[in-house]
């Protein structure tokens, strides 16, 4: 009962802020319109500025897990491949088959992954704050290649700049210069940067909230749906795998939160700016936000139950 109880205390704050900007929708206090303003904000400012965060407060070497991060790099690369090569059956439009791909492997580890690893540990353990910032930027590294050569069809100098020129990406070359050069911050820039990344969570689980809205889910049904599934299904094999490895604690945490959260709030913005099918990533942020939070509390209640958290 504890087990159980403790899964559901670590998922319920995520859920009630998502259900709240649900009802600030329903009541008028916000909109899709001013939210899509606000999903901008989100990819430019509030996610650079989390990352930026996990990056200049903490020792490198401390922060740094190669083994973590090789094992999560592998497996991601190893769903997309997979994905990629069987893209025709998830849609035989290629660009709305790329849409579910970057779907499945755009994970909101930092988001909802991070607010479930508060909730779960009262801190966020610097295993997933590592893991979840690189993955995240490896992840949108990813969907821009894919838009990218679904438009181009081929790989150019034009497509590399693309990927650099992504946010996320800038933040980190930035904040590791500034690391590895020990460039010294001024100290209200870097309050500036905490109050920033605090508000990361809130604001973008209210704008998903606000997002809900199930009327044009059925000519995206089909393909989210299979998205979502094997989502799951590929979490289930990667925990799996991890737990034979010796993966334990917040490592194990961090890795269910990278394969097994919802599908991330910036690839949305992604798609409309690469010219992918955002209804259907805008749908699967939202079908998986809701089953995600679920399935993640499912998995932490067997994984302590086994004594493996």
């Amino acid at each position: 009962m504890e087990n159980f109880l403790t899964a559901v205390n670590a998922v319920l704050p995520t859920l009630f802020i998502l259900f709240l900007g649900n009802l600030c929708r329903r009541t008028k206090v916000l909109n899709t319109t001013i939210t899509n303003g606000f999903n901008k904000a989100i990819v430019y400012v509030f996610l650079p500025s989390l990352i930026a965060v996990n990056f200049l407060k903490v020792d490198l070497k401390e922060l740094m897990d190669g083994e973590l991060f090789l094992f999560a790099f592998l497996c991601l690369t190893g769903e997309m491949v997979l994905m990629f090569f069987l893209k025709k059956l998830w849609d035989k439009n290629p660009v709305k088959s790329l849409s579910v791909i970057v779907s499945v492997i755009n994970s909101n580890c930092l988001i909802l992954g991070g607010s479930i690893a508060v909730s779960l540990y009262g801190y966020l353990p610097y295993s997933v704050a590592f893991l979840a910032s690189v993955i995240s930027i490896v992840s949108n590294a990813y969907a821009i290649l894919l838009f990218q050569l679904a438009g181009k069809g081929r790989f150019s100098f034009s497509l590399f700049l693309g990927i650099i020129k992504n946010p996320l990406i800038v933040t980190l070359l930035i904040t590791l210069t500034i690391r590895i050069l020990n460039v010294p911050l001024p100290k209200f820039l870097v309050m500036l940067i905490e109050t920033l990344s605090e508000a990361t969570t809130p604001v973008s689980l209210l704008c998903l909230g606000v997002f809900f809205d199930f009327n044009g889910l059925r000519k995206t049904a089909t393909p989210v749906l299979k998205g979502i599934a094997v989502r799951y299904l590929f979490a289930f094999f990667v925990v799996w795998l991890a737990v034979q490895l010796g993966f334990r604690g917040e490592r194990l945490a961090a890795l269910i939160f990278v394969f097994g959260t919802s599908t991330a709030i910036s690839a949305y913005p992604l798609s409309i700016e690469y010219g992918g099918d955002w209804e259907i990533v805008g749908n699967s942020v939202v079908i998986s936000a809701i089953t995600s939070i679920f399935f993640v509390a499912l998995f932490i209640f067997v994984l302590k139950n086994l004594g493996c958290l």
